[in-house]
């Protein structure tokens, strides 16, 4: 069982000005505080810090996948979903 944690490298933004569409990239990237995490039996789970340099926020999801990687794990991960706002760090719990 593998545990992995996906981002992309972008954000996709797209508004409408004056009737016109417009869209905007914006390049971003998150620190995991390791590159394995390590389920051992018998714990209640494992911790795994997050953390965005960036000068602005960012929506970060979560998930555990099995070996190859498109089969959900029977593991959670909390929080799922959530804002880390700019040179903040968090902890994800699985």
């Amino acid at each position: 069982m593998a545990v992995a944690l996906f981002a992309t490298n972008s954000m996709v933004s797209v508004y409408a000005v004056n009737q016109q569409l417009n869209s905007a990239t914006k390049l971003f990237s998150v620190k995991l505080g390791a590159t394995r995490v390590i389920y051992h039996a018998g714990t209640a789970g494992a911790t795994l810090s997050v953390s965005n340099p960036q000068n602005y926020p960012i929506l970060v999801q979560s998930s555990v996948k099995a070996a190859d990687k498109s089969s959900p794990a029977p593991f959670l991960v909390m929080p799922p979903l959530f804002r880390l706002e700019a040179n903040q760090q968090s902890q994800l719990r699985i």
